[in-house]
């Protein structure tokens, strides 16, 4: 039930031992398969430690079980009153971990949140805003104001806003608990109103936040970090408009969130749009016409089927396959076409924020040579150093092959990985050697480090930074492109192995695979940088491909690392924080001026001059 898929892992788990949790849950779903609960985090902990034997058939027996019993929940049937009762099979936060589809996906968002909202007790009555004759009054809540990723990201953006347009209000759901990060104090300096309510249970908080009489609120918590929130938006009406911003990449199937916060690339037409949506968006049916005119329907369709968009592609702005797809009438439509229950309010660049440039300026001296960096981590002098310090829940089998093929091919490449957790270093050498004989030799583990200056000097000494594919870099990828290095990502349907492949799993289920939103953050960042042409791909091979290219190819290395050390200084859109404060206000204020007009929540466009359909 819930309750196993909360707190139980956290209970057994809580330690990061991660090897006893797993073992039992193991033991659970051995004693009875239909224990769904099980199943879901049996899956998650086995990712957890790269322990993939038999993923692929427990992956789908997990989707194939979970269609059924949303099946039954929305449709009516024998399994409706148990999801009432708070039986709730899987959680959406561990599902964008996974290569099932956005409407599968979606789908389980929208039962976990009806779970949510019948066990609590918070009013979800509708709360009117403070009134038109004014400042936009607009809070931000989280529980990760504190020594945390989010604050880590954002702390510089609310000293931009203008407060003659925008009266901020923080709402600190979860205490700071190392006594006041510098990243908290700048926070509290940059907004007018920083509310501390962790203290309180769910319905007073709400309370509280409701004195304030906000006109927009933003959730900046979302199902996140394991799904520990108290999810206070996604379960009550506080603010006229409640918006979902940038830590939780997924849907949360809420009535009460009307909008998410995204980019044309992070999320572009075909991930979010039903049919009908998608052709009337602005230029949709006359770039459909454009390519169809200039490639030939059949041939178009047939390479946009076969390659995920690539034929006469700029990566920017070519449609890609599902856009087409839907646009030509050859995709399902209707509510499995959507992957998000909220409307799309969309930034005109990248929707990522970041604080880098004041926190680590680029004249920062390095307190080590690199020579000596490279004796302190492990790594061999003068061979060509590939890098991932993603956690390894994120790494999948398919695509941990790509990269041992990437090492047999070129011998001077090294694979530098974090011990993320520190017991699937084992499993990771095994396969290696399994790939070939003595492989693991050339891959290398650091322990995780809790000083981000220490990371970020670190990250210097990779040459090439690898993405992953069913959930990408999302911080990580701010760190590698703010310290100057290549990051290689694979945006599209088809960046690796995925459950469409599964002539078992329902239609419904397999209407995309995994490409969604979590995947393409780094892609939303590169092509805001003006890096994409050399950093962008759409299916492994070629991703493999310019692997293989970038760590052999020295004159061409060089060239696309000079690129992305000159785009710290050039690329505003990514870097500048005024700049995004700017825009990201503008996104705002479309959003107000639409519920002024009478209008309901609509995917608004903040730039539709330049729309992006991939």
């Amino acid at each position: 039930d819930m309750v196993s898929i909360t707190t139980l892992r956290y209970d057994c788990a809580g330690d990061k031992n991660w090897g006893a949790s797993l073992e039992a849950f193991e033991k659970a779903y051995s004693l009875d398969p239909n224990n769904d609960g099980a199943l879901n985090n049996m899956i998650y902990l086995r990712k957890r430690v790269c322990k993939w034997e038999s993923m692929d058939a427990l992956e789908q027996r997990l989707a194939t079980r979970t269609h059924a019993a949303q099946k039954a929940y929305f449709d009516g049937g024998d399994e409706v009153e148990g999801v009432r009762n708070g039986q709730v099979n899987a959680h959406p936060w561990v599902f964008l971990y996974l290569p099932f589809s956005a409407y599968l996906k979606r789908r389980t968002a929208e039962m976990y949140n009806t779970v949510l909202s019948q066990n609590s007790a918070v009013l979800k009555e509708y709360a009117q805003g403070g009134g038109f004759k004014r400042r936009l009054r607009v809070g931000f809540v989280s529980s990760d104001f504190r020594r945390k990723a989010t604050s880590y990201l954002c702390h510089r953006l609310f000293e931009h806003f203008d407060r003659e347009v925008l009266e901020v209000f923080i709402y600190a759901t979860y205490p700071d608990e190392k006594g006041g990060s510098e990243w908290v104090k700048v926070i509290r300096e940059g907004a007018e109103h920083y509310v501390d309510l962790h203290t309180m249970p769910a319905e007073k908080m709400v309370e509280r936040m409701r004195k304030d009489k906000p006109d927009i609120l933003l959730d900046m918590d979302g199902y996140a970090n394991e799904g520990e929130r108290a999810n206070t938006l996604s379960i009550a009406r506080i603010a006229p408009i409640q918006i979902m911003y940038f830590v939780y990449m997924g849907t949360l199937g809420s009535k009460y969130i009307d909008y998410i916060i995204t980019d044309n690339v992070a999320t572009p037409p075909h991930l979010a749009l039903a049919r009908a949506e998608a052709l009337a968006l602005p230029g949709a049916r006359a770039e459909a016409r454009r390519l169809e005119g200039f490639y030939g329907a059949r041939a178009l369709r047939r390479g946009i089927r076969l390659h995920g968009g690539r034929y006469g592609a700029t990566t920017e702005q070519t449609m890609g396959r599902g856009a087409w797809v839907a646009m030509k009438g050859e995709w399902g439509g209707g509510p499995q076409a959507v992957a998000h229950t909220e409307k799309l309010l969309v930034m005109p660049s990248t929707f990522f924020p970041n604080s880098m440039p004041t926190m680590m300026p680029l004249n920062t001296p390095d307190p080590r040579p690199r020579h000596i960096s490279q004796n302190w981590e492990g790594l061999p002098a003068g061979r060509f150093v590939l890098c991932s310090f993603n956690k390894h829940l994120k790494i999948d089998p398919g695509l941990f092959q790509v990269w041992l093929n990437v090492l047999v091919r070129v011998p001077t490449a090294v694979l530098w990985l974090l011990r993320f957790p520190a017991q699937s270093e084992d499993a990771l050498r095994e396969i290696a050697n399994q790939r070939q004989y003595g492989l693991s030799s050339r891959i290398f583990f650091s322990n995780f480090v809790d000083s981000w200056q220490e990371n970020f000097r670190r990250l210097k000494l990779a040459d090439l930074v690898l993405d992953t594919t069913v959930y990408g870099a999302h911080t990580g990828a701010v760190d590698v492109l703010w310290a100057g290095v290549p990051l290689l990502t694979c945006m599209g349907s088809y960046c690796g192995d995925t459950l469409d492949d599964h002539q078992s799993v329902p239609e419904e289920a397999a209407t995309f695979n995994f490409d969604h939103m979590a995947t393409r953050v780094a892609s939303s960042m590169l092509v805001a940088a003006n890096l994409s042409q050399d950093l962008v791909v759409h299916n492994m091979e070629d991703y493999f491909n310019q692997a293989v290219r970038l760590a052999s190819d020295q004159p061409y290395y060089d060239h696309v690392h000079t690129q992305v050390k000159a785009a710290r200084t050039e690329a505003g859109a990514v870097w500048d924080g005024r700049q995004y404060a700017r825009r990201f206000t503008h996104s705002l204020q479309l959003a107000w001026e639409n519920l002024l007009s009478g209008e309901p929540p609509r995917h608004i466009y903040a730039d539709k001059e330049n729309l992006l359909l991939e």
